[in-house]
């Protein structure tokens, strides 16, 4: 397929492209180029934007999407529900992202069985166990999470799966000592813990949706820290109680708007720098030949509208690739 008459392509691999055309085979980038040698036209995508699609690396889909009411009780619905219930669930709230132009999402299990919470989640969602502290490592997921608060980097270590851990206050020297993968939140990083993440290729995932919706009074300092060379990525935190929002085009807004990340730093974070953090940006997060042909055309012909514009959406059109059980795995 030849998606060709592109104003701006965003392949995050090279500069902007202008007028230029995409080519995808069976869900796979083959080249991309000027539309002076294009090929045949396809679809054409009216001089707007093309670009990768979002990679959501931080959410708590496993939930009965009930947004009133106590943790508790969203512990207690996720129990009365079949299985079959809680994966619905799961999968309109999944539907709802890809409206927006998320095409990659992780799932957090939170609310009560981590096991069927696990089972429920569709086979082509990052699957990611949050970890208390005598937790039993459940179905084998991609990851485990934890709050640092109350952890220790050995029981982390000790259960051999890659690393993710919350880091609400502190714990960053804890998370680090676990060689975490990411560190989420880091509401409250001081300059020292930038400092001290700037020494590591430990990514930090930010989630300004969140910082917003319970009204912190703070947001993570991400200025501050793709300044001193640290990896920020962007997540929606989506979970029912403190982060309601399916739209990583919304949280790209808070970003540029409460963090100081400028447009081009809020996308490469919402795509590529996510799927780092998923230990997926070998095929996702970027257009280059030979990886996942997950795209967006934008109603716009200017990507700065992007994080600009709220209220709206600006994905006119998402093409996603159809992975096969098992086959969307971290490297």
């Amino acid at each position: 397929m030849i998606i060709a008459n592109i104003g701006t392509l965003l392949t995050l691999e090279t500069e902007p492209l202008h007028n230029a055309f995409l080519e995808v085979d069976q869900g796979v980038v083959i080249r991309f180029g000027s539309m002076a040698s294009a090929p045949r036209a396809d679809v054409d995508a009216e001089r707007r934007v093309v670009m990768p699609g979002f990679v959501d690396c931080h959410t708590h889909l496993a939930n009965m999407g009930q947004m009133h009411g106590s943790f508790e009780d969203r512990c207690r619905a996720v129990a009365a529900a079949q299985p079959e219930e809680l994966r619905a669930s799961i999968e309109r709230q999944i539907a709802m992202m890809l409206a927006f132009g998320t095409t990659t999402v992780e799932i957090k299990t939170c609310y009560g069985s981590p096991e069927k919470c696990l089972d429920a989640m569709p086979h082509d969602v990052i699957r990611t166990e949050m970890a208390p502290p005598d937790w039993t490592l459940w179905r084998q997921p991609h990851f485990v999470d934890a709050l640092a608060e109350g952890m220790t980097a050995e029981r982390l270590l000790a259960t051999k799966t890659p690393v993710k851990v919350h880091v609400l206050d502190r714990g960053l020297e804890m998370a680090l000592e676990a060689g975490a993968v990411s560190v989420e939140h880091l509401l409250h990083a001081t300059k020292r813990d930038v400092a001290t993440l700037a020494q590591t290729s430990t990514l930090a995932v930010l989630l300004p949706a969140m910082a917003y919706y319970t009204r912190a009074g703070r947001f993570a300092p991400a200025r501050q820290l793709i300044d001193a060379g640290v990896k920020v990525a962007l997540g929606t935190d989506s979970n029912p109680g403190d982060s309601p929002s399916f739209s990583m085009q919304m949280v790209m807004h808070l970003a540029c708007r409460e963090m100081g990340m400028t447009c081009e730093e809020a996308i490469r974070a919402a795509t590529l720098h996510a799927a780092a953090a998923l230990r997926l940006d070998h095929r996702l997060g970027s257009l280059a030949p030979g990886k996942d042909a997950n795209f967006l055309i934008l109603e716009t012909g200017d990507y700065r509208d992007l994080p600009a514009v709220i209220g709206s959406n600006l994905v006119r059109k998402v093409y996603r690739r159809t992975y096969a059980a098992g086959e969307l795995s971290p490297a």
